[in-house]
């Protein structure tokens, strides 16, 4: 490299802790101050990340690595990965990045780095030399103009998870503080008549609790009128929301208008039968998009343990997956597409959140929306649908030292299903009996959105097609197991069918999937 690799330091002066720098970060950020943004893209497919998603990071200093304080965290397979393997640091408009592996190097642009580096937008840090690999990008903009929850996730993953212990210790200190505080002034009485020669020295003390109140007072003022603040950027987020559903509104009546043009003139010519497989399947599917749906989840009701509630809205949709109509007019989809807090990852998982609230004398209510290629829309909440919680795991989990006990929804065993009746009927046909007894090598077919919107083109909806092949002979686990999986996040809930005497039959629901394996819901189980 022809940069100096290791960067000088600032002499002897001590360095801010970083935890309080977090804290510090966040508090800004959620005051409505414009910090810096950086990115980091992945560009290797890996458990925890999929390749193409990126982080935006707001906080001073973040580390690399397998180990769980990590921002950037990656999973045990990345054996190569150290368990803090690298650090990236903003002091002041520089941005570098540290090694801190003695075992495994960080490479910049496929060079190693020997300590530390400057960082400039569009540089490749690869963790190890088999290890991902991740582009920097300097963002244009900062985090004022994010949405209110975007921040607050941001500081929660990066201002306060890793530093959870320090954070836990300044809370240790400031209880002990407010009980100390609380023990003069309720035995300050007493001392005054026992002990004249004390009353200059309590005479000081109340002094100072008089100065401290003030301090307090100012304080509840400056976040009243920081809460003023963060209504009006509420009202304006709504604001924001409800041109953002007349655009998609406007859209969908352009979509119907095609779909009735095309309907005509399909009318008007004379149809084509071909021996060609190939065109028979297309022909059958062509069918069959008019009743796959597009799945998205518009806002959330919550109401806590105390009977407070809160909505909770985005400018995107807050999560996104596939759905069916059937031609008995039910919708049928996976259960976490419409209640995914039931299926968290780990404590740190935001949904964990919500399903302590579930199921602690709270309430989640999800809305959510439906669209097809052809413009049908169909709206509805989790609650609408029949689903199966029996085999649902105890989970317990430590808030504020208070343990509480919750209930967690498990793939792979035949239960990630969901359906309601509506007034609509669709075409799509089911074979209840051949999805319990399908054989090994037997083609599937499916229709789904994953990625959400971002493989679709904003004027036309179009389910991407993908087909895989059943692994195992009959049921396992309740469920059907495919080999050569082609679909991915966002695929789930989305209809399997096989094509039989010439016919579509949709014999599973897309639940999960693994590398090239995957777990597909059988039809029968809804019946």
């Amino acid at each position: 490299m022809t940069k100096k690799q290791t960067l000088t330091t600032t002499g002897s002066k001590a360095q801010p802790n970083r935890a309080t720098q977090a804290f510090a970060t966040g508090l800004k950020i959620l005051g409505g101050a414009n910090v810096p943004i950086y990115t980091l893209q992945h560009l290797t497919n890996t458990d925890n990340h999929p390749a193409g998603s990126y982080e935006k990071i707001v906080v001073p200093y973040v580390e690399l690595g397998r180990d769980k304080t990590c921002v950037i965290q990656f999973d045990d397979s990345c054996d190569t990965v150290s368990r803090k393997h690298a650090a990236i640091e903003r002091q002041g408009k520089d941005i570098f990045i540290k090694n801190l592996s003695a075992t495994n190097p960080t490479l910049i642009n496929g060079r190693p780095v020997a300590e530390q580096w400057y960082l400039t937008n569009g540089d490749e840090i690869q963790l190890s030399l088999e290890g991902p690999k991740l582009l920097f990008n300097v963002s244009p903009t900062g985090t004022s103009k994010l949405g209110l929850t975007n921040r607050m996730n941001l500081v929660i993953k990066q201002a306060v998870k890793p530093y959870k212990n320090a954070f836990l210790s300044l809370l240790f200190l400031l209880i002990a503080s407010i009980a100390v505080a609380s023990y003069i002034i309720s035995n300050q009485g007493r001392v005054i008549k026992k002990n004249k020669d004390t009353i200059a020295q309590q005479e000081v003390a109340i002094r100072g609790l008089k100065t401290a109140n003030n301090t307090i007072v100012d304080s509840l003022t400056a976040a009243h009128k920081n809460n003023r603040r963060v209504r009006e950027e509420l009202s304006s987020t709504k604001d924001q929301m409800v041109a953002v559903k007349q655009s998609f509104e406007q859209k969908l009546r352009e979509l119907r208008l095609k779909a009735a043009k095309l309907a005509e003139n399909n009318n008007r010519t004379t149809t084509v039968v071909s021996n060609d497989n190939n065109t028979d399947i297309q022909q059958l599917l062509k069918q069959a998009e008019a009743d796959v749906f597009f799945i998205y989840a518009t806002s959330l009701d919550v109401t806590y343990p105390d009977g407070t509630t809160e909505e909770i809205t985005s400018q995107n949709e807050l999560w996104s997956g596939t759905g069916f109509l059937l031609n008995d007019g039910r919708f049928v989809t996976a259960r976490h597409v419409i209640e995914p807090w039931y299926f968290f990852k780990d404590k740190d998982d935001p949904m964990m959140v919500l399903n302590t609230y579930t199921n602690n004398g709270g309430k989640v209510i999800a809305n959510m929306v439906a669209v097809s290629a052809t413009g049908k829309k169909i709206k509805f909440k989790n609650h609408d649908f029949k689903v199966d919680r029996s085999k649902d795991q105890p989970y317990t989990v430590n808030i504020a030292d208070d343990e509480f006990v919750i209930k967690r929804g498990q793939l792979g065993n035949g239960t990630d299903w969901a359906v309601f009746q509506t007034n609509k009927q669709g075409v799509l046909e089911t074979s209840a009996s051949l999805s319990n007894s399908l054989k090994r090598g037997t083609e599937l077919h499916a229709l789904g959105f994953p990625f959400g919107l971002s493989l679709q083109n904003s004027a036309q909806l179009n389910p991407v097609y993908s087909k895989s092949e059943v692994g195992q002979n009959g049921l396992v686990n309740n469920s059907i197991t495919i080999t050569g999986r082609s679909f991915d996040i966002g695929n789930s809930g989305g209809p399997t069918f096989v094509i039989q005497d010439g016919q579509l039959l949709v014999v599973g629901i897309i639940s999960a999937g693994r590398g090239v394996t995957g777990s597909v819901i059988p039809i029968s189980a809804i019946q």
